[in-house]
């Protein structure tokens, strides 16, 4: 008979070697892009060893030609930081084996490493050299809102306005929230004469194997109306040895953090507003799944046509819509293209179980619901929700 502790042994191994081979896996994919995989072919399988620790995230060994990555990574975050700490050390490996010279001589993260390091095609983040202590500091997901940022002046203008577009009264709300539309799409309009622009990915790990149709329309409202672009991709959970997808939102700070915020918005608005419907639908005889995608699928449609009137009838008449804004701006056309060379485009068709009565009452829940500016300083104040 096995002992429970020992099971947990046996269980922690596996995983352990299940890790090692998803980051061989990953290894093998980034040293592609240096052509270093001919040179470490025979001995690919290796390289990498887990370790504990309480001060460093990885190492690079020269003499071993090994690369450590610490157990606390799998444990803690998310496959892309793991990525992103091995891309790190990938660097300095490529520099001993390639450029043997300038890795003698040097800074550790000098011009050598980071050339090297941007041929990954990594964020920006994992390649600076004080990346155990930013790390250990921060959040463990480096693409989601940090508190050291600076406020944005454009967000707590708009953040003042959604308190507006929350009025009772029907004319002073969409007067607020097309007010706050016209200014984020004037401050994208001047984003896009900027000689320097700067673009981010932030990934929302969903935790399924298949995208909802909550999600797609969230996603759709996102890319249509708050200048992101939404895609999706597969991630591996270190802690279930499995692969979900996620939703990665790339854009221009600004606009990042605004989407972030709606799409956390949305994503608890609408279990609330359902939780109050649930006993009306069930005295109507609608219960179950299919009565709750009713309402929430009818509610962000709904809501999306909202938006989109608020955005037609702006009577400014000197901007054009946030998607032909979006379109224009090159600088993200070329960055997800540089990312994702193969994207494509794809349909996504649901269909509502009948259920007219949460189908109705979600489409007028989308013509009332109104953006709650968010509370709390973190990144300009767009960091939490105001309560029910």
């Amino acid at each position: 008979m096995t002992r429970p502790n020992a099971k947990r042994e046996i269980l922690k191994t596996d995983l352990k070697n299940a890790w090692i081979k998803a980051v061989l896996k990953q290894h093998r994919f980034l040293v592609s892009k240096l052509g270093l995989e001919k040179r470490l072919q025979e001995r690919l399988d290796s390289f990498i060893v887990l370790f504990e620790s309480d001060s460093a995230w990885g190492y690079y060994h020269a003499q071993e030609e090994k690369i450590g990555l610490n157990l606390r990574l799998f444990e803690n975050c998310p496959w892309v930081t793991i990525v992103g700490v091995l891309g790190h050390e990938i660097a300095h490996q490529a520099s001993h084996l390639l450029a043997p010279a300038a890795f003698a001589t040097e800074n550790p993260h000098g011009a050598t490493f980071q050339s090297f390091f941007k041929r990954l095609d990594l964020d920006p983040i994992f390649g600076r050299p004080a990346i155990d202590e930013e790390m250990f500091r921060f959040p463990p997901n480096p693409f989601a809102p940090h508190e050291e940022l600076d406020p944005d002046p454009i967000l707590a203008k708009v953040q003042k306005l959604l308190a507006l577009a929350t009025s009772p009264a029907p004319a002073e709300a969409e007067s607020a929230l097309a007010a706050a539309s016209r200014l984020m799409a004037k401050h994208n309009i001047d984003l896009a004469q900027s000689q320097n622009p700067v673009y981010e990915r932030w990934i929302l790990p969903l935790g399924v194997k298949r995208t909802s149709s909550r999600t797609v329309l969230i996603a759709s409202i996102l890319k249509k109306y708050f200048f992101v672009e939404a895609i999706y991709i597969y991630q591996y959970d270190p802690l279930k040895n499995d692969t979900f997808q996620a939703l990665e939102m790339i854009g221009r700070p600004v606009n990042l953090i605004m989407a972030n915020h709606v799409y956390h918005f949305l994503n608890e608005r609408v279990e609330t507003l359902w939780s109050h419907h649930k006993p009306l639908a069930k005295e109507a005889g609608e219960t179950g799944l299919g009565a709750k995608n009713a309402f929430i699928n009818s509610l962000l449609s709904s809501f999306a046509r909202k938006l989109n009137k608020t955005q037609s009838s702006d009577q400014s008449g000197d901007l054009p819509s946030s998607q032909l804004i979006l379109a224009a701006d090159k600088g993200l056309r070329d960055y997800l293209r540089h990312h994702y060379p193969d994207l494509v485009s794809a349909s996504y068709r649901y269909r509502n179980a009948v259920s007219p009565y949460s189908q109705k009452a979600g489409a007028q829940e989308g013509q009332d619901l109104s953006i709650y500016p968010p509370v709390g300083e973190r990144r300009g104040g767009f960091g939490g929700l105001l309560e029910d």
